[in-house]
């Protein structure tokens, strides 16, 4: 945090905390007493200036349950920008959903972070009350992705308001719609969606099909745009090449095994990551073989989608060289060689 530490202030709420007249032991004291020492510890966190002091707070913040969230609600009208940001953060971990007034009003913080931190908590605490105050953060382009994991969170209970937003001006918006009601998986979407894959928008197309094998694997709609999806793993910008290759992935459809191959050595690793996951997703002759060889990609990034691609196929063959991965010289790369080897053995 940005503020020099002024004295012991967590000593302080400690004594106050321990004062009263009389011994009174009852159950309100005690809640009092665990409250003043969450707020304590809040102060704390504010004056942190190193990261072991900001963690040594926080754990202790987290570890007071749901008597520190009364001090993190008021804390999230603080003066303070980061300090507003802390207590999103810590309400959604604490997922209490007598925080959930105040969340509601800190998406519309003026400050993104803070905005970003409150969705965020959503994801952990999915409150129908929410949905309504969600709607305009996925339609802002920096809150776009948190706003739609915290409504995919949601579940059914978005689905309406998410298909409202098919009919979008925003290109962009009726894309991640699309995904999102996907991933909740609704069949109430089904209809709408068959209607967005006529879009106007190829993009949204796309996910709309995705949308569609997501609800329905092995719909006819969903068949259809897997040649122009394909298409799109041409496209100029990475991004769009590795949407496609998730959207492939969604489908499962064999024809995108071989450009799916063809991506793995595509000049962007976030693509290469999504072709290996899809891969993995859709399966076949080749898929395994062409994955084995990835795992001599140099990137890290990359590296995630082959080892999940792998983890995810579930063939015994793998094991050898996966457990060759474990002396990898990243640290993330050897953690996900070890997800994809205990995913195999346990299947």
């Amino acid at each position: 945090m940005k503020h020099v530490l002024s004295g012991s202030v967590l000593s302080l709420a400690f004594l106050l905390a321990g004062c009263g007249s009389g011994a009174d032991t009852g159950e309100g004291t005690a809640v009092q007493d665990s409250t003043a020492r969450a707020a304590g510890l809040i102060e704390e966190l504010r004056t942190a200036t190193g990261r072991e002091e900001y963690i040594w707070a926080w754990d202790r913040i987290i570890a007071e349950g749901e008597d520190a969230v009364d001090p993190l609600i008021k804390t999230l009208s603080d003066a303070d920008a980061d300090m507003r940001g802390f207590a999103a953060e810590a309400l959604g971990v604490l997922g209490s959903f007598r925080a959930t007034p105040a969340l509601i009003e800190a998406l519309k913080d003026p400050d993104l972070n803070v905005r970003t931190l409150a969705a965020t908590a959503f994801q952990f605490m999915p409150d129908p009350r929410a949905i309504e105050a969600l709607i305009p953060l996925l339609q802002e382009v920096e809150t776009s992705y948190v706003a739609e994991a915290a409504l995919s969170a949601m579940g059914p209970p978005a689905v309406d308001a998410l298909i409202a937003l098919l009919e979008d001006p925003e290109p962009r918006v009726r894309r991640q719609v699309a995904w999102t009601l996907g991933s909740i998986g609704d069949e109430r979407a089904l209809s709408p969606l068959l209607e967005a894959v006529n879009d106007p928008d190829w993009r949204v197309q796309n996910a709309a099909a995705s949308a569609i094998a997501d609800i329905r694997p092995g719909h006819e709609a969903a068949k259809k745009q897997v040649p122009a999806i394909i298409e799109a793993l041409e496209r100029d910008n990475w991004f769009e090449r590795m949407v496609a290759a998730h959207e492939l992935g969604g489908i499962r459809d064999i024809r995108a095994v071989e450009p799916l191959i063809a991506a793995l050595d595509d000049p962007d690793p976030a693509v290469r990551q999504a072709a290996a996951g899809a891969l993995g997703s859709i399966g076949g002759d080749d898929v395994f073989d062409a994955l084995i060889e990835a795992l001599d990609d140099p990137e890290p990034v990359a590296l995630f989608g082959v080892l999940n691609g792998l983890g995810e196929l579930g063939d015994r063959r793998a094991l050898g060289p996966l457990r060759e991965m474990l002396s990898h010289l990243s640290e993330d790369v050897q953690r996900f060689a070890a997800m994809a080897i205990e995913r195999i053995e346990r299947d």
